[in-house]
């Protein structure tokens, strides 16, 4: 009792301990916050900061403000351009704000410069040159307010945002200058146009792209967030959205306990990305240079991700915008979390595995705690255009003992499909995942949708291939979006399945893992992916080779009835018996010479093999009967 005692009061200091100290202004990933005087000020377990409001902020950096854009969607460039230098083209000049380059892949290049103060009039088709000699013909030019910054951004102010008018003129997100905190009054932020920031607040600040990336304008996001008090030695932030910044978990809940120690075999170590961060790591379009940086960055999903609009709000440096890249990283740090390290060269200068995974862990967990958030804020279906949005979520919950993030599942996946809800009539609490609408098992209803009129499959598949009742229970993927199932379609190769199937193999290994099945609430997503694996393979990649190794540890694998019929129906030995094998009168899974013996067996009384011996289904048990075995034998 002592000890328990003593354990509890140490907790209780532990808690009241902050790294806090007084400073003027605080910076991340480029963005700088200054105060009009020294507030307390520190940092999240993942390195955000935060501040004692109400805080007075009288500058932000980069300045929001309108700068003259100007772009090729190549890079045919000479040279490159300073911040402040002067650029001229012909009467007319400009200050250098910035200039960027997108090497794409292929032909998929971008270049711009930017412009933050100019005399004259700049136009397209003409040279603009520095005093080097260095050149730039501009192909558009427009006039962009850029690096704007939102408080307690949510899925209650929908696409209207106040980060940057290029979200606006390019993805048709509504910028609106009274939700750029950082332009109030709609001026440049200044001592005698400054920003009080109340606590419960997190101000998200931006950087934007100097080019017209097609997928975002945003280069990066950092977030300040405001409290009425210092927050305890690590303490995890609070979500972004929403005015609700209570502390609620902190780096001493999490239970390591309940991440395996996977050994890393030969073969897993040469596909496995890297862990730990190194000093210049980036994202490029081709993704993170290692696993930690992959979630050093806030990934943001308060703005639905139905139509694709969500995705502009991804900044580049923060996370990929595609959900299929999204889930790949998140699959493999989930993984990454399951392995042992003390194999590996630099596990001394850790020490244990916990410390070796702890930074990512960290990351991870934040993203989960913002996902959540973005529900708990009222994006219910910000995720139903979204592989990826549940498992870190999941994650989290079981991580930090939180049952409202562990039980994620009981309001999601066949949630939707438990009476008395159904087509009609939806959950009103009904949280949507892709992930869980777009996989089921066929049912009588997609036999007989598939055979109507109503039917409507994807105009780009070449095959349209109804379902048939030897379908029934198959575990299926489809264009589904709760009980709009239209799009569904038998055919192997219809739009999209080989676009999103190849991430499922680390999503749903770890779930076995880390036995979440129960609370993920969805068998279709599991079987879905053993029998998508089974006809795939698992390539060369990182989760594949781990899908290679350890699934079969974890049993209770569906398997198709015919192994040689990709349309084949089948089973999963742990939900539901396999049939019976014709022939197979001993019930060991497959016909021999033994059970032609047992045929004989049964005709002169030594054995009974009940109606399993009339293999002719004649009604009875004669030479005829062993004669059919011997067909099934050879085949005939």
């Amino acid at each position: 009792m002592k000890k328990a005692y003593l354990s509890i009061i140490s907790i209780i200091c532990f808690l009241s301990l902050s790294d806090g100290f007084a400073a003027t202004s605080v910076s991340q990933f480029g963005i700088t916050w200054t105060f009009d005087r020294d507030y307390t000020v520190g940092q999240f377990a993942n390195g955000d900061w935060w501040v004692v409001g109400p805080v007075t902020i009288t500058k932000i950096e980069p300045v929001s403000r309108e700068y003259l854009s100007l772009y090729r969607n190549d890079l045919i460039v000479t040279g490159s351009f300073s911040p402040g230098e002067k650029v001229q083209q012909g009467s007319a000049t400009g200050v250098v704000h910035s200039f960027g380059i997108f090497d794409g892949p292929g032909s998929i290049d971008f270049s711009g410069l930017i412009l933050e103060s100019t005399t004259g009039t700049f136009v397209t088709g003409q040279v603009v040159i520095d005093a080097d000699g260095h050149s730039f013909t501009p192909t558009s030019i427009e006039t962009r307010t850029m690096h704007g910054s939102m408080i307690n951004p949510s899925p209650s102010t929908g696409i209207n945002q106040g980060f940057d008018t290029k979200l606006d003129t390019a993805f048709g997100c509504s910028y609106n200058s009274s939700l750029n905190a950082a332009r109030p009054n709609d001026q440049v932020l200044s001592p005698g146009n400054s920003l009080v920031v109340q606590p419960n607040s997190s101000l998200v600040s931006t950087i934007g792209l100097p080019y017209e990336y097609p997928r975002t304008p945003l280069k990066t996001a950092a977030i300040l967030t405001v409290l009425d008090n210092p927050a305890p030695e690590g303490g995890f932030r609070p979500p972004y959205s929403g005015s609700d910044k209570t502390i609620r978990f902190n780096e001493y809940q999490l239970n390591y306990s309940v991440l395996a120690e996977l050994p890393i075999t030969a073969q897993i170590r040469t596909a496995m990305p890297r862990l730990h961060q190194q000093p210049g790591d980036a994202r490029t379009w081709a993704g993170a240079d290692s696993v930690e940086r992959a979630f050093e960055r806030p990934w943001f999903s308060h703005v639905s991700s139905a139509g694709g609009v969500g995705r502009a709000f991804r900044p580049f440096d923060n996370s990929d915008d595609y959900d299929r890249d999204l889930t790949n990283e998140i699959v493999d740090a989930a993984l990454m979390l399951n392995l042992d390290y003390s194999q590996e060269v630099d596990f001394g200068s850790y020490g244990s595995n916990r410390a070796y995974k702890e930074t990512l862990l960290v990351r991870f967990i934040q993203v989960g705690i913002d996902f959540y958030g973005i529900i708990q804020n009222g994006g219910r279906e910000n995720f139903q255009q979204d592989t990826g949005g549940k498992l870190p979520i999941l994650f989290a919950g079981l991580m930090l003992n939180n049952e409202n993030m562990k039980n994620i599942g009981e309001k999601s996946g066949v949630y939707a499909h438990t009476p008395p809800y159904g087509p009609g009539n939806p959950p009103p609490d009904l949280i949507r995942f892709e992930e869980d609408d777009m996989i089921f098992y066929v049912s009588q209803a997609d036999v007989d949708l598939t055979h109507s009129p109503q039917w409507d499959p994807d105009y780009r598949d070449v095959v349209q291939m109804p379902y048939e009742q030897a379908d029934i229970g198959m575990p299926e993927w489809g264009k589904v979006w709760l009980y709009d199932n239209e799009q569904i379609n038998k055919y192997w190769d219809t739009v999209y399945r080989g676009v999103i199937g190849p991430v499922y193999d680390g999503y749903a290994l770890t779930l076995h893992i880390m036995n979440l099945k129960d609370l993920w609430n969805q068998d279709a997503f599991l079987d879905y992916t053993d029998r998508y694996m089974e006809l795939e393979g698992s390539g060369t990649s990182f989760t594949g080779y781990m899908w290679d190794t350890y699934r079969a540890n974890y049993g209770c694998i569906w398997r198709r009835y015919d192994p040689n019929d990709i349309y084949s129906n089948g089973y999963n030995p742990c939900t539901s018996t396999p049939p019976a094998l014709k022939g197979d009168l001993n019930k060991d899974g497959k016909v021999n010479i033994q059970d032609v013996q047992a045929c004989v067996n049964h005709i002169s009384g030594k054995q009974d093999w009940g109606t399993r011996a009339d293999v002719n289904g004649d009604g009875k048990v004669d030479e005829m009967d062993v004669r059919e075995i011997m067909n099934i034998i050879l085949g005939e």
